[in-house]
């Protein structure tokens, strides 16, 4: 069965000028793991599938199968691409690009002269509201 990455739910992949494509893709397949688009065991499409979709190059996306497969977060079997059926790796993914986007938010604001402790506060004030 295949598989489409796209779904006006979840995230779709965006080009940016100033970051690596590579990079790009595996944070785009990643999301899709956060999401649960991509579940644990469910094949991915095919390197040139996935390469059409998101209008790249199949090198690179061959490049981030591989480095994924690497840390674990995919397996491969039979010439084909898995997420992992591993709850702690996928928990792990989870947490660490919850982490960045976090680090990310906070990065943007304290650019935009926002200090920690102002953050801080607002984000106590949020959650107090149950948001």
């Amino acid at each position: 069965m295949s598989i489409s990455l796209h779904d006006k739910k979840v995230r779709k992949f965006r080009l940016v000028d100033d970051w690596p494509l590579y990079l790009q893709v595996k944070q785009y397949i990643e999301w899709q793991i956060y999401y649960g688009k991509l579940a644990a065991g469910q094949k991915l499409p095919g390197s040139r599938n996935l390469a059409a979709e998101l209008t790249v190059n199949s090198h690179i996306v061959q490049r981030v199968l591989t480095e994924l497969l690497h840390e674990q977060i995919l397996v491969n079997k039979a010439d084909d691409y898995f997420v992992t059926d591993n709850n702690e790796k996928i928990s792990e993914l989870k947490q660490d690009l919850l982490n960045n986007a976090v680090k990310d938010f906070i990065g943007g604001l304290n650019k935009q002269g926002v200090d920690n402790n102002q953050i801080n506060s607002a984000f106590r004030r949020i959650l107090k509201l149950g948001v």
